[in-house]
């Protein structure tokens, strides 16, 4: 298996083992949007840094800066920071959660046993999965600073997963039947609050409507529809150069050899042209733009 390969094996095995088994995943839209935005996200690096500040009516106050890096796109890249205090960190971790306890106990019996909210509500609670760092009485040490530093930066990566998790099935609600709106309230709430405490900057929110309009002009391709000699009438997925299929059935289940063709006719399997689609939206073979500058999503 060559590297890209094996990157993109690693990003649809980084998907919560809820959400790839989830009905979910059974809609072609849901289960692109999610493998996109995952595979963005695997693609963002943070660098953390700890600095001090000593204001002249209060006592010194350790705070953190964590750089974003959007690696993925070319001559496109978006590049944010977040500073925030321990203390706020701590307490939008507590706020978080009550919330994301209130959603769940607003949702009924019936609905709280389906797969997609027990998708979703696992997704919410991986920030909570890892230990977060302890509140300490003494000043901050070099120590405990670099164990909140590493600590803190886990809980955004987490926070980073939830968000787009919400934010995609909150997308997809969109296209489907309405659902339990006061449900889908509080939960565009909680997303909106983890936009906001990410600090996520219209620049990676452009990024990402811009991915979302490409993935959605996806169609998929019935195989069994193809002539035999499909690869030499110009089937075979340009970007891997393959037409074979995976012998994994994880990946199988997963749409790794799914046949998806673009506005412009061309056919490409479903994850190149994701991964593809994280550096450019524009066909591989002519080029062509499947994003309209103002489309909306």
């Amino acid at each position: 298996m060559d590297e890209r390969a094996s990157d993109l094996v690693r990003y649809r095995l980084s998907l919560p083992r809820s959400l790839r088994h989830s009905s979910l995943f059974l809609e072609p839209n849901a289960r692109r949007l999610f493998k996109a935005r995952h595979h963005e996200l695997q693609q963002l690096s943070i660098h953390t840094q700890i600095g001090k500040e000593t204001p002249s009516d209060t006592a010194p106050f350790t705070f953190y800066v964590m750089q974003f890096h959007n690696r993925a796109r070319f001559g496109d890249q978006v590049n944010w920071f977040l500073r925030r205090r321990y203390s706020e960190f701590y307490q939008f971790r507590q706020d978080l959660l009550r919330e994301i306890r209130e959603w769940e106990d607003g949702v009924s019996q019936v609905e709280r046993e389906t797969n997609e909210f027990i998708a979703i509500s696992n997704s919410l609670r991986r920030p909570f999965t890892n230990d977060f760092p302890r509140r300490h009485i003494r000043p901050d040490t070099p120590r405990i600073t670099q164990e909140r530093a590493a600590g803190l930066q886990d809980f955004v990566r987490n926070l980073l997963n939830a968000y787009v998790d919400t934010s995609v099935y909150l997308l997809e609600t969109r296209f489907a039947e309405p659902g339990d709106e006061h449900s889908n309230a509080r939960l565009r709430k909680i997303c909106d609050e983890m936009e906001a405490f990410l600090t996520v900057p219209p620049s990676q929110k452009e990024s990402e409507r811009s991915l979302t309009a490409a993935i959605l002009t996806l169609e998929d391709v019935d195989v069994t529809s193809l002539p035999v000699d499909a690869a030499e009438e110009g089937y075979a997925c340009c970007i891997c150069m393959n037409n074979e299929e995976s012998s994994d059935d994880e990946l199988v289940v997963l749409g790794h050899d799914k046949l998806v063709r673009l506005p412009c006719m061309h056919h490409y399997h479903e994850d190149c042209v994701i991964d593809w689609f994280n550096t450019s939206t524009t066909c591989p073979l002519c080029r062509t733009s499947v994003v309209r500058p103002a489309a909306a999503v």
